[in-house]
């Protein structure tokens, strides 16, 4: 597969912007893996330029994948549902 990454390493928005990857032909790989555990609910991205983000996440068409929200400082969170249907989310 094929991935963008910047020469920097760092993605746009402070790495809050997903890097985009190009699988080959044929099946997914996860296809074949077992599930294990907790399922990744949705993804919560917090930064200073909010609006900024959620535009540039709407015109790849991945605005849906992630819930955008202000904040004082870039950074990540994951929410889950683990396998006892409680929910976790991780920063």
């Amino acid at each position: 597969w094929r991935i963008t990454v910047p020469t920097s390493g760092m993605t746009a928005f402070d790495g809050c912007f997903p890097s985009l990857i190009q699988w080959s032909e044929g099946p997914p790989p996860a296809n074949g893996m077992s599930f294990l555990g907790p399922v990744l609910e949705h993804v919560i991205l917090h930064h200073p330029r909010s609006n900024d983000l959620r535009v540039a996440l709407d015109e790849l068409g991945a605005g849906h994948l992630a819930e955008v929200k202000q904040g004082a400082e870039p950074h990540l969170a994951f929410s889950f549902r683990m396998p006892d249907g409680s929910s976790r989310i991780l920063t």
